[in-house]
């Protein structure tokens, strides 16, 4: 009954996203995006007394920087803790959307590791630079921290990507914004100051889910089993396609627990395979936990976000389906410090004018959690796995979620094996 339903619900996703057009199809604006308001209107307007308080709750080396795309100009607002609000305005490049829909395609789709892809790659990032970045160069001076408020098709561009020099060499070697400046996100000013003003500190430690997912339940051919040998299965479906069993997110949770075990925390639990079901990963988002990290299959439904979810396992309790959907989340009272949703596509979704991007670490936002983790493509199996453990590690050394997932990432830029921002650059934060 389990399989029928599943079946079922993937079959109506199919759907949906047919006449959404095909996911893997490069973000289009006509779409998923429609123009924001006037900026007075927008969720972008900053208020002079909200202003306040908002540097206030910066830290002195951050730089929150707003983008408004309006018509034909590009608005970029700028606040720190010591200066008042201020706008950079310039003309916008009639290619900017295009070339931002490039670049998202290029970096979910290929590891660029041919020469003439990793030049298009170089040439397209720093162009994206000189038009998103240098504007506001001369703000950058005495930051390491980056806070970025996106409009439109620049939420689909993992800022960390961006090249101040457009000279030609490996991935490795490449002096990408990642290397000089802790990066996050947010959806608007409100929500940013809402989530630094909410302090979390509960008493638990962590709880870890991964359903894993049965081979023996769950087909999967031989040709997908070799060709994902290397990095691993990735952790995202492309409706319709049978669900790949994700052998190293057990691996991934398992040493995520001994991590905290090894700093004496108490209170963690581990939710794998069986146990890893809808009924359970509710029950526990509504429980006492500083951390909630989900390791395995997600989607996103363009068309209608609420039906974005998270595939879990077999479920035996009657009243569930055995997905979480987004719309799900937003009715839960989730009490966490940080949701970490190690699953592909967990940040991609529909562009709406006054929400933003709505994905399901959206909802996670929406319920109340002030930091989100997630990705906007799909992810590799034996990536994730490593990346997330690295995350951890330095969390749990008293790092900021910022600082932690930026020296996660640097591991894989710094060996040539993983450098392509392909693998390290889809997981972002939101949150501090």
């Amino acid at each position: 009954m389990y399989k029928l339903r599943l079946l079922l619900v993937l079959l109506l996703i199919v759907c949906c996203q047919q006449l959404a057009r095909a996911q893997k199809e490069p973000p289009q604006k006509d779409t998923l995006y429609q123009p924001p308001v006037h900026q007075s209107e927008s969720k972008f307007a900053f208020r002079s007394a909200e202003t306040a308080h908002l540097q206030y709750l910066l830290e002195p080396e951050e730089l929150l920087v707003n983008y408004v795309i309006a018509d034909s100009q590009l608005l970029i607002y700028t606040l720190t803790r010591d200066n008042s609000l201020q706008l950079v305005q310039s003309t916008v490049d009639q290619l900017l959307e295009e070339k931002l829909a490039k670049i998202h395609q290029m970096l979910k789709g290929s590891n660029m590791v041919r020469k003439k892809s990793r030049e298009s790659f170089i040439q397209l990032a720093h162009g994206l630079y000189q038009q998103l970045i240098a504007p506001i160069e001369d703000q950058l001076q005495d930051k390491s921290k980056l806070v970025i408020i996106g409009d439109g098709m620049t939420n689909y561009l993992p800022f960390e990507v961006l090249l101040k020099t457009p000279k030609v060499l490996a991935f490795h070697e490449l002096n990408f914004l990642l290397k000089s400046y802790e990066i996050s996100y947010h959806y608007s000013p409100s929500l940013l100051a809402k989530a630094r003003r909410k302090e979390v500190n509960q008493e638990k430690g962590i709880f870890a889910f991964a359903p894993v997912y049965n081979e023996r339940e769950i087909v999967v051919s031989a040709t997908e089993k070799d060709q994902s040998t290397r990095i691993g299965a990735t952790r995202g479906e492309h409706i319709p396609a049978v669900l790949s069993p994700l052998p190293e997110s057990q691996q991934e949770v398992v040493n995520i627990i001994k991590l905290f075990g090894s700093q004496d925390l108490s209170d963690n639990t581990l939710a794998i395979r069986h146990s890893a079901n809808e009924f359970n990963l509710k029950d526990h988002l509504r429980h006492d936990y500083q951390f909630i990290h989900i390791a395995g299959h997600s989607f996103a439904n363009l068309l209608n976000p609420n039906f974005s979810g998270i595939i879990c396992y077999e479920d035996d309790f009657g009243d569930e389906d055995g997905i979480l959907y987004s719309g799900e989340i937003h009715h839960l009272n989730i009490k966490a410090d940080l949701v970490t949703l190690s699953s592909c596509e967990s940040g991609y979704g529909k562009l709406e004018r006054n929400e933003g991007m709505l994905g399901l670490n959206h909802a996670f936002i929406s319920s109340g959690t002030p930091n989100v983790v997630f990705s906007l493509w799909e992810v590799y199996d034996k990536v994730s796995a490593k990346l997330m453990v690295d995350f951890y590690q330095e969390v749990l050394a008293e790092n900021s979620y910022t600082a932690s997932l930026r020296q996660a990432k640097l591991k894989l830029l710094e060996d040539p094996a993983t450098a392509a921002p392909h693998y390290w650059s889809p997981y972002l934060l939101i949150g501090r």
